[in-house]
């Protein structure tokens, strides 16, 4: 039996929290392909997050570690999210 999970067998994945862990790890799921609603009742911390968010993708990208179009990508895959 195979167990392994993909991204089209997840789907979508909610992560609550927007302080430095919450943007982390929905960082990392977009990285993998999955669309990401990050959940925060502090609209200042949604909109940090996201700023962080499309700051380390970037720096993903002018590191080499992602093309720029696949760290735009993932940074979009990321829905900040109050409700």
């Amino acid at each position: 039996m195979n167990t392994e999970l993909t991204a089209d067998a997840i789907g979508r994945v909610l992560v609550v929290g927007a302080g430095t862990m919450g943007r982390q790890i929905a960082l990392q799921c977009a990285l993998h392909g999955l669309a990401v609603d990050l959940y925060d009742t502090s609209p200042d911390a949604l909109a940090a997050a996201h700023n962080e968010i499309n700051i380390l993708a970037a720096s993903f990208a002018r590191h080499g570690r992602l093309s720029p179009a696949e760290a735009t990508a993932a940074a979009a895959r990321v829905a900040p999210t109050s409700d």
